[in-house]
C-alpha cells in the first residue's frame, strides 16, 4: 500500500480539535489505515488526544491502541476511565 503523507492530515485534525469539529476531525482519521491512524494520533499532544478519542468508534480506538508504541498506549490507557478503556480493551 502507497503511504500517506500524514503531516498535512496531522494539521486537518488539529485544526478540527481546535474548533471542536468532531466530525471533521473524525472522519479524517477513519479514513485512514490503523498504522496512519495511529501516526497521527501519537503525534498529537496527550491533550488533544484525550479530547478525540471519546469521539471516535471503539474498533478504530482499539487498532490505534494496537498499533501505538507499547509505552505510547499505556501512556493513553492510564489517562482513559477504567469502563472506556475496557470497552476499547474489548474491542482488541
Amino acid at each position: 500500500m502507497e503511504r500517506v503523507e500524514v503531516e498535512p492530515i496531522l494539521e486537518q485534525v488539529r485544526a478540527a480539535i481546535a474548533a471542536q469539529d468532531w466530525e471533521r476531525a473524525v472522519a479524517l482519521v477513519e479514513a485512514l489505515r490503523p498504522p496512519d491512524q495511529a501516526e497521527i494520533f501519537g503525534d498529537l499532544p496527550p491533550a488533544e488526544q484525550d479530547q478525540l478519542l471519546p469521539h471516535l468508534d471503539l474498533e478504530d480506538s482499539a487498532d490505534i491502541l494496537e498499533e501505538l508504541e507499547e509505552e505510547e498506549a499505556v501512556e493513553v490507557a492510564k489517562r482513559l476511565k477504567a469502563d472506556e478503556l475496557a470497552r476499547i480493551l474489548d474491542e482488541m
